[in-house]
């Protein structure tokens, strides 16, 4: 079994304990990937490109960002859902699933509550100890993964996940400085940095090398759905145009 694991956790000790203790709960076998993330509209990007990477094999992808910061809303940080998209299970926080509802993968999600759910499967001392943890990515996440894998009835509830809404960002910025967009048509608005005349273009290779930015149909995505992508031939589009991610495009 693989485990992509999507989080803002993501300093070495914190990555090394989550793959370790999927490892210790689901097998010795199971091979883990880690992928840091800083915000959930990058963790929402990063989230398509593990679903496509799989090609409909099994999979489990944990994507995680969870911040504390609402505490009258949530006591203890954001819940966890989880949902089945063939055979890949996705285990995470819905302020992460809004991108694939806007790429139509799925609409909805089911919503656990830590306490409840532990509380089914552990000893008393054991699960208020999980459902109070500081790092549920650690404690909780990987009972769930365990518990999802072993066919468990999990007490959950079916809600909606919330639209992505009308305006489209910058969610992903790569090594060459090209910028990953959440538009997957042929144009995008990038009036904030007067980039309308932009010209589109299929492939990177077909960019005219005078250092003219344009959209190019980029490699992230699912199936044939691909997000477009700032780029400039040679040159860091991020670095020329300021561009980052959660800019508005």
């Amino acid at each position: 079994m693989q485990i992509t694991i999507i989080s803002d956790c993501q300093d070495d000790n914190a990555r090394t304990r989550q793959q370790s203790r999927y490892q210790a709960l689901l097998g010795n076998s199971v091979q883990s990937l880690f992928i840091g993330a800083n915000t959930d509209l990058q963790a929402q990007g990063e989230l398509i490109d593990a679903i496509d990477s799989r090609k409909g094999q099994p999979a489990i992808i944990i994507v995680n960002i969870a911040p504390r910061g609402n505490k009258k809303k949530y006591p203890n940080g954001i819940p966890f859902c989880f949902h089945q998209f063939g055979k890949i299970t996705i285990i995470g926080t819905p302020n992460c699933f809004s991108l694939a509802k806007k790429l139509k993968m799925f609409s909805t999600t089911f919503q656990t509550d830590v306490s409840e759910v532990c509380s089914k499967f552990l000893s008393k001392r054991e699960a208020k100890r999980v459902s109070e943890s500081q790092f549920r990515s650690y404690e909780y996440l990987p009972y769930l993964a365990k518990w999802i894998s072993e066919g468990k009835n999990i007490p959950s509830i079916e809600i909606e996940i919330a639209d992505f809404g009308k305006e489209n960002f910058i969610w992903g910025v790569d090594c060459f400085g090209n910028c990953k967009t959440t538009s997957i048509g042929k144009w995008v608005n990038l009036d904030k940095y007067t980039l309308l005349d932009m010209d589109f273009f299929e492939r990177l290779a077909d960019v005219p090398k005078n250092r003219i930015p344009a959209f190019v149909r980029g490699s992230s995505g699912y199936r044939s759905k691909r997000f477009l992508e700032v780029m400039i031939q040679e040159k860091s589009a991020s670095q020329c145009l300021g561009l980052k991610v959660g800019t508005v495009v």
